[in-house]
């Protein structure tokens, strides 16, 4: 066999090799070709459904970041994967949902920023013993939703919604952080889109007429609200005592920490 045509085949066998294959490793050379800048080679690993708006993301702003991948859990079932993706930036831990589908027999990333594939990955939060502390206020859970659904009627602005939270006095400041560690995190990863919907409601609809209390388990301190004119639609806001008095420490996505 001729030897420069041997060097070829080895060369292109070795380059094969190294392409990522599985969910996992997809979703970390996406992940690494964001972080240096290089979006175009990242939008060769997505879906050609968001191809355009990738395209129009990385045409407005493709800004590099410094990080390091903690780790990638893919929950695969066929041609679609749900992935836990955690990453450490700015000396903080963040954490991302992916969906990832196969498209010709190659693991393609199809959606990003919605977290629940990490809930059922949350630990709880340490150093609160909530069968020590005195009943939570419930209401306080109900008048937080209702109040913030009556603001996003008329205001859809993320930095509005924000703005209206710090002065609302219902939430903590670790759901404040929490909250704009998502926000800032999405327009990281995609500036044109950022978060496409609501952390909140877990959604980018909500019931017309408000919510009422489902239920509620004391021992983690978890509460069910339900929609008055849509029962199935569900969010689970978690309450804590802070200096004597009840916030909401987590709500939707935002901080969950309760496993769903």
């Amino acid at each position: 066999m001729n030897k420069f045509l041997l060097i070829s085949m080895l060369g292109t066998i070795v380059s094969c090799s190294t392409e990522p294959t599985s969910p996992e490793e997809v979703l970390e050379e996406y992940m690494t070709l964001m972080s240096e800048g290089k979006c175009e080679d990242a939008i060769a690993l997505t879906t050609e459904s968001i191809k355009l708006t990738t395209q129009q993301s990385s045409d407005s702003q493709c800004e590099s970041w410094e990080m390091e991948i903690i780790s990638i859990d893919c929950n695969t079932d066929g041609n679609s994967s749900l992935c836990c993706y955690k990453e450490i930036r700015s000396s903080m831990e963040m954490e991302f949902g992916f969906e990832l589908l196969k498209e010709e027999d190659q693991w393609k990333v199809a959606h990003a920023l919605k977290p629940w594939p990490c809930i059922k990955n949350s630990e709880p939060e340490l150093g609160i013993d909530s069968t020590i502390l005195k009943e939570p206020n419930w209401n306080l859970g109900v008048q937080f939703i209702n109040e913030y659904k009556n603001f996003v009627d008329t205001n859809t602005s993320v930095n509005r919604k924000i703005e209206w939270l710090k002065n609302s006095n219902f939430v903590s400041d670790n759901f404040l952080n929490h909250l704009q560690q998502m926000t800032d995190s999405a327009n990281q990863i995609d500036p044109f889109i950022g978060l496409d919907y609501d952390p909140i409601f877990v959604a980018q609809d909500y019931p017309d007429e408000g919510f009422n209390l489902k239920s509620t388990d004391p021992k983690t301190n978890s509460m069910i609200v339900q929609g008055i004119d849509w029962v199935d639609f569900k969010i689970r806001i978690r309450l804590i005592e802070n200096n004597g008095e009840w916030m909401v420490d987590g709500a939707g996505d935002v901080n969950p920490r309760v496993e769903n």
